[in-house]
């Protein structure tokens, strides 16, 4: 098997090296290894969560979190069980595998949204885990973890060292005992196959593949590479292409080996100057490379993007939208076609519209909506489903012709009607039982048209509010009535079916975030934060939450650190927000 050396440059007294391959396929030419962080006593099992933080295990007792945006390293656990292997489920949850020895918990753990500790399995068939080692998980939630005991003098209660398998419903599979001390794991990109490293100091050094059955059983192993008497792969992580990266080797051949996924022919090869140990791709292009080696964290830019099954909100294809001044309230029309929102330049805000010909297309340039902008401070845009009429408009404004500059002291909601795809908007209405001396915003009709949910500024802070009417034909909300939310939470958002609702909410520090609440009879139950949004580093925070019409996209505002400037507009799949 050939071996192609793919040398980096230096940073932070690595040694420079150039390669000899005309053009790597992995490795740009000049990429440069980066040292971010080197205070730790043995650092292990990195992971990209919430806000493209690198979240990674420091043996002895704690998880980190570097931050790409400020570039800063705090404690995000402490003591951490002696955790090992980190992953994040679709929901953005951090998953760890805590391991044997002093201050080990042997088990495998999952942060829930309010930052409480809950215990996976600790146990198969009664019997105690040895020391989970490595973790990974399928678009399902399954989660697939290896069990060796390399370090600890507890007693052992089960002879093998395998591979295991967490279901959701939280039965324990031993699915893969054909190893000698099972170590790293990942799954391919179409999670049908397992890659294992089978580990073993004076034994094997192997890297396994092992096909994923549809009745969830295993089939027979695959040799992809023997490392031979060398140090073989300790932790690893694939790209989109389903290459598999694996941290081994040691002095001079210690570094990432990039394996094809297939045949396992030898791709690249990235040297680390500390015992490499794991690797993770991250950042907003995912084509950074995330590697702990020794006490430190490393970082290369390659060609190729990683693959993660869970991945946090990103403002890529909104690229064109966002621009240095504050974009906000977005909503979209209900064939995903026409992103409205509102610019904000020096405290003015106008409405705004984008208009794609493909849902899967990016987002063009947005464009003032004249029928709206007329006078005033234009917000929060609500447009029912494009395709339906009477079609209508809703926003709010603080339009007064009385006023020199055309602002009044207060916010009302407005809406604007077309009859037909040919007739234009009609004249702004004002919905009049809803209107008060008070600030009312963010309109959102559910989808049958019979319930308008607003918020309004009291003296109490920011509420969420609903009205109602009979017919969906009928212009006018009756009378309100206040949703048993605490003060500031408020701007709400709801699922087609209209039983769960996220709403922007405060946050400590005086920041925002997005929260979460689902409908318990007639009452809504207290909303809690969404774990894989509220970006720590956004000193705002994230807000203005606004649900696709179909319910599988949030799109949101935030100041996020990377941005263009002051608010951009961002958007995640829901699937990685969980489900109440």
């Amino acid at each position: 098997m050939f071996r192609l050396l793919c040398f980096v440059g230096t940073i932070f007294g690595i040694p420079a090296m150039t390669s000899h391959a005309a053009e790597n396929p992995i490795v740009p030419a000049g990429a440069k290894l980066e040292k971010l962080w080197s205070d730790g006593e043995f650092t292990e099992g990195p992971a990209c969560g919430p806000g493209f933080g690198i979240y990674f295990s420091d043996i002895g007792n704690r998880i980190m979190r570097y931050s790409p945006a400020t570039g800063k390293t705090t404690v995000y656990r402490k003591p951490s069980g002696r955790a090992n292997g980190l992953d994040f489920d679709p929901q953005g949850r951090l998953v760890a595998a805590e391991g044997a020895n002093t201050g080990g918990n042997r088990r495998i753990t999952i942060t829930e949204k309010d930052g409480s500790i809950r215990v996976l399995a600790d146990r198969w068939k009664k019997k105690r885990l040895n020391s989970p080692n490595d973790l990974t998980i399928d678009t399902h939630g399954r989660i697939y973890f290896t069990d060796p005991r390399y370090v600890g003098e507890e007693p052992r209660e089960i002879d093998t060292e395998s591979v295991y398998r967490i279901d959701p419903d939280g039965t324990v599979t031993q699915i893969i005992t054909d190893v000698q001390k099972p170590n790293g794991i990942i799954l391919s990109p179409d999670m049908k196959t397992l890659y294992v490293a089978d580990s073993n100091p004076g034994g094997n050094q192997h890297l396994l593949a092992f096909p994923l059955n549809k009745d969830d059983t295993v089939g027979p192993k695959k040799l992809l590479h023997d490392f031979g008497k060398e140090r073989g792969i300790d932790g690893m992580c694939v790209d989109i292409r389903g290459n598999i990266y694996g941290a081994a080797g040691d002095d001079a051949t210690g570094g990432i080996y990039v394996f094809h996924h297939d045949d396992g022919q030898q791709l690249a090869f990235i040297p680390v100057p500390e015992t490499p140990t794991n690797c993770v791709f991250g950042d907003h292009d995912h084509k950074s490379l995330y590697i702990t080696a020794g006490k430190s964290l490393y970082r290369i830019k390659l060609k190729v993007p990683g693959f993660a099954v869970f991945w946090p909100a990103d403002p890529n294809n909104l690229d064109k939208v966002n621009t240095a001044k504050d974009e906000d309230e977005p909503h979209l029309s209900g064939k995903n076609l026409r992103l409205y929102y509102t610019l904000g330049d020096q405290g003015k805000y106008q409405v705004m519209e984008s208009v794609r010909k493909k849902a899967d297309q990016p987002w063009p340039a947005g464009a003032p909506v004249v029928e709206v902008n007329q006078d005033g401070d234009n917000r929060s845009p609500f447009v029912t489903d494009g395709g339906e009429y009477p079609h209508h408009l809703y926003f709010a404004t603080n339009k007064d012709p009385q006023k020199p500059d055309g602002r009044g002291d207060n916010f009302d909601i407005f809406f604007l009607t077309k009859l037909n795809a040919k007739a234009d908007f009609t004249n702004p209405t004002p919905l009049h039982a809803i209107s008060t001396a008070a600030d009312e915003l963010h309109p959102w009709l559910s989808r049958d048209g019979l319930k308008l949910y607003f918020s309004r500024k009291d003296k109490e802070g920011w509420r969420t509010y609903m009205a109602s009417r009979q017919k969906e034909s009928e212009s006018q909300f009756g009378k309100p009535s206040r949703l048993n939310f605490p003060p500031g939470f408020h701007h709400p958002t709801l699922t087609p079916d209209g039983k769960t609702m996220y709403l922007q909410g405060p946050l400590p520090n005086k920041r925002w975030g997005i929260f979460r609440s689902s409908l318990n009879g007639q009452s809504w139950l207290s909303p809690e934060p969404v774990l894989a949004l509220n970006d720590p580093d956004a000193p705002k925070g994230d807000m203005s939450p606004a649900l696709s019409h179909d319910g599988s996209k949030l799109y949101f505002a935030s100041d996020r650190p990377g941005g263009k400037g002051g608010l951009d507009l961002y958007v995640v799949p829901t699937m990685q927000l969980g489900r109440k």
